[in-house]
């Protein structure tokens, strides 16, 4: 077996697999060139037919492209500044955290409203008739609204 790697006619590596012997040249078609060896799309390009380092700003391009497709890790309780944080570490600071936050706000915020299973138990306990539940209720869902509004405080919409 060889190892192969599929480039298009940019030299931007699509594809590295193993193949059979003697079989290499025969995986290449039109815009799928075959460079017999590895490389790494993320450091390597190929250029007439050979495999040359990417510069560090292509380097970090292709490393924001790939973060980009996957969004980091919110819980939903990060202070700005966790949040900002984590926007940076997760784009490895090439990208500006504020400026993420203004193109993600609809998903961002999301992430941080309380559930709407905490709602729906402040309504069952609240319609028990429950004297005792009915007030757990109330005090829960006021506790919901409040969260709710902390939300739209936090991150408005304009």
């Amino acid at each position: 077996m060889g190892v192969i790697t599929i480039y298009d006619d940019d030299g931007h590596i699509l594809q590295k697999t193993d193949v059979p012997n003697g079989m290499e040249l025969a995986q290449g078609s039109t815009g799928r060139n075959v460079y017999i060896g590895e490389a790494d799309p993320a450091l390597h390009k190929i250029i007439d037919g050979q495999r040359v380092d990417k510069t560090q700003e292509e380097i970090d391009t292709y490393t924001l492209s790939q973060q980009s497709m996957k969004r980091p890790f919110i819980s939903g309780s990060e202070t700005d500044e966790e949040l900002n944080q984590k926007i940076t570490d997760h784009f490895n600071g090439l990208i500006n955290p504020a400026e993420y936050r203004v193109e993600n706000y609809p998903w961002i915020r999301e992430k941080f409203y309380p559930k709407l299973e905490e709602k729906a138990d402040a309504d069952v306990k609240i319609n028990s008739g429950i004297p005792e539940l009915v007030t757990i209720g109330q005090q829960q869902l006021s506790v919901y609204a409040q969260d709710c509004l902390n939300v739209k405080i936090k991150f408005p919409k304009e």
